[in-house]
């Protein structure tokens, strides 16, 4: 039931992730249908209908109190069949 999911973390340390989500979308484009990836909030105001079209889920920022976005997410995700989620966190090291 669930060996067509998985979910995929890398560091978000520059702008290059979006370049790492279009190199595996240009290497497997059959794919392109089931990659979903989390994304700041900001985009979605104007490009929201786009950013969903290709499988942006919209977060919410920490200092909303979360918003629900864990749960909105997990429900999006279980709803799907399969799929392939792409999270890349801010990657800072902090003291």
């Amino acid at each position: 039931l669930y060996q067509d999911r998985a979910i995929v973390i890398f560091s978000h340390t520059s702008y290059c992730d979006f370049y790492l989500l279009a190199l595996y979308l240009i290497a497997y484009p059959r794919e392109m249908g089931s990659v979903r990836t989390l994304m700041k909030p900001e985009p979605f105001a104007y490009a929201g209908s786009l950013l969903r079209y290709f499988g942006a889920i919209p977060a919410t920022r920490v200092d909303d109190r979360n918003g629900g976005s864990l749960s909105k997410i997990a429900e999006t995700l279980r709803s799907e069949r399969r799929f392939l989620f792409f999270i890349s966190p801010k990657g800072s090291i902090v003291n």
